[in-house]
This record gives C-alpha cells, structure tokens and sequence, in this order.
C-alpha cells in the first residue's frame, strides 16, 4: 500500500510539474497573432472612400459607401492548409441593403498571416512583430502583375517591401479607439512617371482597422502634382466604424 501510495504522489508532482512547462510556452500575444483574429462569425465594417482615374484623367469618378467583411465558413487548400472564407459586402448609404460583391479568404499560421484577395496571395503581416522587420508580402505573385481598373491597365505592386514602421501607436474613429496598433507600410514610392503608396493600420484584437492607397501614372506631372494631373490609376480609403 505504502508503495501504490508514493506511485500515485510521484505521478501527481509530474503531472503538475508539465502543467507548469505549459503555461510556461509562448502565447499567441507573444507573436501577434492577436493583430489578426480569425473566427466565424467575425464582422468588421469600413467606411470606403475612392477616386478612380479614367479616359486620360479627364474623369475622376468618386465613390463612397460601406465594405462589410464577414467570416462564414473555413475550408482546407490544395496544401491542407485551414482557410477562413471571407464574404464581402457593399453598399452606398447606412440604410440601404447590403450587396455581396465578393469572397476572399484567410489563414494564419505561427509564421504568417495571409489573405487572398481578388486572387491575389498577400503576404499581409509575419510573426513575431517587431519594428523594423520587413518581408516580401507580394512572394506569391509577379510584382509585375497588371491589374485592370476602369478599363486601363496598372502594375500596383512593383517595388513593395513590406516593413512594421510603426508600432504601439493608437487608431480613433468615431466609436472604434484601439491601442497597441501597428502599421505595415506596402510602399512610398514616386518617380516621374509613378506615384505608389499604401499602407494598413492593425489592431490588436481586432484585425485591419484602416487601409490607404494612391496608385497613379502620369505621363507629364510635375512634383506634388499626381493628384491633380495623374492619366491613370486610383485612391483608397478604408476605415473601420464597426465590428464585433
């Protein structure tokens, strides 16, 4: 009996002690993968802002609505890799009914968060997140890629170096104020003829929380002047106002 009794004493301190070894491993806030929530059900909406450049830059079509970003189902890839279907919505003023425009999905691992989009495989954030850290975001695809807006012919991607520029800063819009929000700049690039930036602002807890890009080509536009006398190309804005 004695011999069960110390056993039994000597099974129960192992089992405490791999108990302690597991708290004791990293966490996902460790790495930050908090930045990057994924579970069904998830909602976020952003007010959407754009200017698309059309017919030589005669045309400068504005449009300004809501993006609604759902997650309603997970699927396995090619590779067995889980993935998070996104289901993605539209619509020009609060009171009107939402449009699904189109899916897009997610997956993130211990090393990276990705998001496919209009199928295109961005790279968007990698862990652990540190400041100062840059990666190739756009690995999946040709920089080169062009992409058709309005009927004209772009490359947004050429010359992207993903880097944390920012972090520990805060994001306010409305009713949404998030700290321990990072920013990832994609691009600050412009030369004669080009004009490329964008970046995303993530929040812990809560995902992308704003989204800026100017994508623009000029064949005959001075310094600053893009905005104004660009032939081609598009500006972005996203801000996120609600989510759950």
């Amino acid at each position: 009996m004695k011999y069960l009794f110390f056993l039994s004493l000597a099974i129960l301190i192992l089992s405490l002690a791999s108990c302690g070894n597991e708290i004791e491993e990293p966490v996902d806030f460790e790495l930050g993968l908090e930045y990057a929530p994924l579970e069904i059900g998830d909602y976020r909406i952003y007010s959407s802002d754009s200017i698309v450049y059309r017919q030589g830059g005669l045309i400068k079509d504005s449009l300004s609505g809501f993006i609604k970003e759902e997650i309603v189902d997970t699927f396995r890839d090619a590779q067995n890799i889980l993935n998070y279907r996104i289901e993605r919505s539209f619509k020009r003023l609060l009171n009107d009914q939402w449009a699904i425009s189109d899916i897009w999905s997610a997956s993130r691992s211990e090393n990276n968060y990705i998001r496919n989009e209009e199928n295109l495989k961005f790279v968007k954030l990698i862990f652990p997140i540190k400041q100062g850290i840059s990666w190739d975001g756009n690995v999946f695809f040709d920089e080169n890629v062009q992409v058709t807006e309005s009927g004209d012919n772009l490359q947004p991607y050429k010359n992207w170096e993903y880097t944390y520029d920012v972090v520990d800063s805060t994001y306010t819009n409305g009713n949404i104020v998030a700290n321990d929000v990072i920013q990832v700049l994609h691009v600050d690039d412009e030369i004669i003829i080009e004009k490329r930036v964008s970046s995303e602002l993530y929040a812990k807890g809560i995902g992308l929380v704003q989204k800026r890009m100017t994508i623009l080509d000029c064949q005959s536009c001075n310094e600053g002047s893009f905005e104004e006398d660009a032939e081609v190309g598009y500006i972005l804005r996203w801000d996120l106002i609600e989510n759950n």
